[in-house]
């Protein structure tokens, strides 16, 4: 048994030329890539407390908006 295959994209409007066809494809395969290679987000305790101390500094000025230390 095969299946058809699915469309990864599909221009619905306009009449695009090969080369836009391959623009678009470049450019959504980059997308991809980048985001494959972004490192994950550390979300560990040690994260978790680095942002406790950056919100109680925040909390623990007087206007810190106006020092810039926001």
């Amino acid at each position: 048994m095969s299946a058809d295959p699915v469309p990864v994209l599909e221009f619905t409007a306009g009449n695009p030329s090969e080369e836009e066809i391959a623009a678009v494809t470049a450019v959504v395969l980059a997308l991809g890539a980048a985001s494959a290679s972004a490192p994950p987000a550390a979300t560990g305790p040690s994260e978790r407390r680095r942002k406790a101390r950056r919100r109680l500094a925040l909390a623990a000025a007087p206007g810190p908006w106006r020092s810039g230390r926001l």
